[in-house]
């Protein structure tokens, strides 16, 4: 019967122990389950902050797409309006020399019209003078 109770007593203490070695298990488990779901619910509101701020990038990027876009359609607006002011000028100036050249063609002529209604005018007064001197 003495080892009977020993026998008893020992898997008493043994049963003992186990007990401690599970609750510490079950202790050690359960902070690492409370450590896994604090990481998860942190890792949880990372992605979430990352997705939004993803969100904020790809917004910010269609923004900047758009603008990028506007200033370009500006940019070709202002070269075809150049180019059609370059047209305009080239125009005038080719128009503008038509006009200087009819103009000194006209300065001639008006010129040589002076030149001969002098010429003629001194001819005029060359025959009053002849007249009236043949008069006298």
């Amino acid at each position: 019967m003495e080892k009977s109770d020993e026998f008893v007593n020992l898997l008493e203490t043994d049963r003992q122990k186990l007990k401690l070695a599970l609750e510490k298990e079950k202790a050690l488990n359960d902070g690492q389950v409370r450590q896994y779901e604090k990481l998860k619910r942190e890792t949880s509101e990372e992605i979430d902050k990352l997705k939004k701020f993803s969100m904020l990038l790809v917004e910010e990027k269609q923004s900047a797409m758009k603008r990028e876009e506007r200033h370009n359609e500006r940019i070709k607006a202002a070269e075809s309006e150049i180019q059609e002011l370059e047209e305009a000028l080239e125009t005038l100036l080719k128009k503008y020399e038509a006009e200087q050249e009819h103009s000194n063609t006209l300065e001639g002529e008006l010129e040589e019209l002076s030149d001969r209604q002098q010429q003629e005018i001194a001819d005029l007064e060359t025959k009053a003078r002849f007249i009236l001197d043949g008069e006298i």
